[in-house]
């Protein structure tokens, strides 16, 4: 597969969006990377780029922390689970979290979320995650980095 057109980063921590940041560029797997710092504003620019536009562009790959101010993860899962997107312009979701709480994990298991994963995002699993859904092989980008 090509490089992802976008993905958005849902965290109220600038320093773990900007690791997160960091290791998609590391693995040059997308063409922009944007970041909205709550559930609210995530769902703003779901609707801007997936709803009113084509949905060229559209977020494909979404990273979601669960712990917010304004809309925490599990909101914006509820509201987003309701909202008229076409099935090829659903994004993969990922929780990235700090969260070890078993309840957070539980309560995660009730969405359509592909994985519950503990932050820092790392290029190893990054790259395992990009194959795995998008059939995207990072291994040569992993390999240049490393």
């Amino acid at each position: 597969m090509e490089r992802l057109n976008c993905v958005l980063l849902v965290d109220d921590d600038n320093s773990a969006n900007f690791i997160s940041k960091n290791v998609i560029d590391k693995l040059d797997c997308a063409d922009q990377v944007l970041v909205a710092h709550n559930g609210r504003e995530a769902l703003h620019m779901i609707t801007e780029r997936c709803v009113t536009q084509p949905a060229d562009d559209c977020p494909q790959l979404i990273f979601l922390d669960v712990k917010m101010p304004v809309m925490d993860g599990f909101e914006f899962l509820r509201e987003f689970e309701g909202m008229n997107l076409q099935a090829n312009s659903r994004p993969i979701i990922i929780m990235l979290t700090t969260s070890t709480n078993p309840v957070d994990v539980q309560l995660a298991q009730q969405f359509k979320i592909a994985e519950f994963l503990n932050k820092p995002l790392k290029r190893e699993k990054l790259a395992q995650l990009l194959d795995k859904y998008f059939k995207f092989d990072a291994s040569s980008s992993l390999q240049a980095v490393t």
